[in-house]
């Protein structure tokens, strides 16, 4: 594969993937887990109105290793880094979306993942140099501080996503609209890999969408929202990340700017209540808009438009 409509048919043809698969998986996944007991029910927190199972993420995982193995590309250098950190957390997030784990095992299964991705190249190792007027230099290499630097970047992600997966079809939605900013990017740059990665996880997650979309009638759970934010990290961190320029830094940021803005801003409200960072209450930014009278899926594109928004300036940005 050397020109570029090679690529671009590489491209389309791992999202088409992951939309079939996805598409053909999730229904089945529904009902293993109905069958396991991985129900969310109605009340409280929740917004649904009837049983829902969770854990479908499981088929939107499939859905994005099938479409980017039916390319030919080999799980190498990062990539090989992504895959390992993903053996790590879809069986911890599944047995999670089940039996309902504690916070502590996750958050290490986190860490050990994107420890792992770091060993295989998943790694950000250094930064433009904002201050470059006054300090001199254009970059700055991270050195050993690279480590704990991508595994935070890493962490944050993967709880990013699944923070704002609050109401139906939003983080599906959501890093649907994000890898296909990254397949693009990875597209121009004649990434092969990062391009096709990229497009199939949109497409898995499109497929997924047919049910997860307001009302419905399947939730992705933790094995389908930290996976997704994982692999969107590992993404931004194999393909943005790896210039020297500054939209290196801006353009992932732009990318994940929803989830992003969602972590921060819930944070700083908690900070400033007194209450524990990671308690779980209703003022994430979907359950604010809910607060404001938006209907669900009236949030649910609103953050779509949001993410459009920031993702096209990303890319502009990214072509400067």
């Amino acid at each position: 594969m050397t020109g570029a409509a090679d690529l671009a048919r590489l491209t389309w043809f791992a999202g088409a993937g992951g939309l079939a698969l996805a598409l053909f998986l999730t229904p089945l996944v529904a009902r293993l887990l109905t069958r396991l007991g991985a129900i969310d029910m109605p009340g409280g927190r929740h917004g649904h109105e009837r049983p829902t199972p969770r854990g479908g993420g499981l088929a939107v995982v499939a859905g994005l290793l099938f479409g980017f193995w039916i390319t030919g590309l080999p799980f190498a250098g990062p990539l090989k880094g992504l895959l390992c950190g993903l053996a790590i957390l879809v069986p911890l997030c599944f047995l999670d979306d089940v039996w309902k784990l504690p916070p502590k095992p996750r958050l290490l299964g986190q860490i050990i993942a994107a420890s792992l991705a770091w060993r295989y190249g998943v790694r950000i190792e250094g930064v433009t140099n904002l201050l470059s007027h006054f300090l001199g230099g254009h970059y700055l290499a991270l050195g050993w501080i690279s480590w704990p630097v991508t595994v935070l970047w890493l962490t944050a992600m993967t709880n990013a996503l699944n923070w704002i997966d609050g109401i139906d079809g939003l983080a599906g939605g959501v890093a649907a609209i994000a890898a296909a900013s990254f397949a693009y990017m990875g597209f121009s740059g004649g990434m092969a890999d990062v391009a096709c990665l990229a497009a199939a996880v949109s497409g898995a997650c499109l497929g997924f969408l047919r049910y997860n979309f307001p009302p419905a009638s399947i939730f992705m759970g933790d094995v389908g929202a930290m996976s997704l934010g994982f692999t969107l990290a590992c993404l931004a961190t194999t393909g943005a990340f790896k210039s020297t320029a500054v939209t290196a830094l801006a353009a992932p940021l732009l990318v994940s700017g929803v989830p992003l803005y969602d972590v921060l801003s819930t944070m700083w409200g908690r900070w400033r209540r007194g209450a524990a960072l990671d308690a779980a209450d209703r003022t994430h930014v979907h359950h604010r808009l809910l607060s404001r009278g938006f209907t669900p899926l009236q949030a649910c594109l609103l953050l779509y438009l949001a993410t459009a928004v920031l993702c096209f300036l990303a890319i502009l940005l990214w072509r400067l």
